[in-house]
């Protein structure tokens, strides 16, 4: 009801309308790339000590690279395959500059 009788909330409101597509395709762009480094992380470390730790399963690999997203577990999930292979840094440095 507000927002009817006010022109500056009225244009906020719209503006706020039309930004929404744009914040849309961000969010798809940002759920492709961790299904994506997700499944090459399962491919990639699924028979070591790592990936019976981080990338078990599907489901856990997801919420494993999200949170990695965030850096809130960034050298918890890094550490490991970097102590083993020092490439393993262009996986997760491309993962975290990407994101």
């Amino acid at each position: 009801l507000f927002v009817a009788f006010s022109r500056r909330v009225r244009s906020s409101f719209s503006s706020m309308m039309y930004s929404i597509p744009t914040v849309l395709e961000v969010l798809a762009l940002e759920v492709l790339l961790v299904v994506a480094y997700s499944w090459f992380g399962i491919l990639q470390w699924h028979d070591t000590a790592q990936g019976q730790k981080y990338f078990p399963d599907f489901r856990t690999t997801l919420v494993n690279m999200q949170i990695l997203l965030t850096s809130a577990n960034f050298p918890d999930v890094m550490m490991p395959a970097y102590n083993k292979d020092r490439f393993a840094i262009f996986f997760f440095g491309t993962f975290i500059v990407l994101g």
